[in-house]
């Protein structure tokens, strides 16, 4: 696997940069060569994160994947770029992740599951075999999706949520067992 060494970062923040910062979005031009990945998370970031990733793209630009050595990936998982895995997680075999992920620490994605794109897998997720996960979702903390579950795109789901049946799209999900209660208005679909 390739390593590549951390130079800094390129952010339109606002207030004081911190150390690495090497300048704004637009400061960094097609001739430039750089590999990187985008780590913003959260819910209310992910479409900002998509965006940057999508005009990045179309700049031609190769999007590192950023993984863990903490982490266990089954040999015959496939991952898209630019997907950063934190320590202590688990993609089990045969499992297909898009790119642009976040999957955070302590995360188990049993085999032949499904990851679309622009997906924030926050801490302690587990999911079943063969579960499906749209575009620009949002899982919350400590949440539970059983077997063979599909979650549309552009959802979100909150923090503990125990998610037994299928998700129907721009769908917010919460509870134990968790129920659809509301429209997700913010997102729509960009991929």
């Amino acid at each position: 696997m390739n390593q590549a060494e951390y130079d800094g970062y390129y952010d339109d923040i606002q207030g004081n940069p911190l150390d690495g910062y090497l300048g704004k979005l637009t400061d960094l031009n097609s001739e430039d060569n750089v590999d990187y990945f985008i780590a913003i998370g959260g819910e209310h970031n992910m479409l900002l994160r998509a965006k940057i990733l999508i005009n990045l793209t179309h700049q031609n630009r190769i999007r590192m994947n950023c993984i863990s050595p903490i982490s266990y990936i089954f040999k015959n998982a496939l991952l898209g770029s630019g997907n950063i895995i934190l320590p202590f997680s688990h993609i089990g075999s045969q499992c297909r992740i898009g790119s642009g992920n976040i999957i955070f620490s302590h995360v188990n994605i049993e085999h032949d599951s499904v990851i679309g794109n622009n997906v924030n897998i926050a801490p302690g997720v587990k999911t079943g075999g063969g579960c499906t996960i749209g575009n620009n979702v949002f899982i919350g903390v400590g949440s539970t999706i059983s077997d063979s579950v599909s979650i549309g795109n552009n959802t979100l789901i909150g923090a503990g949520s125990l998610v037994l049946k299928d998700i129907p799209e721009n769908s917010l999900v919460y509870g134990s067992p968790a129920k659809v209660i509301g429209v997700n208005t913010k997102y729509r679909e960009i991929y």
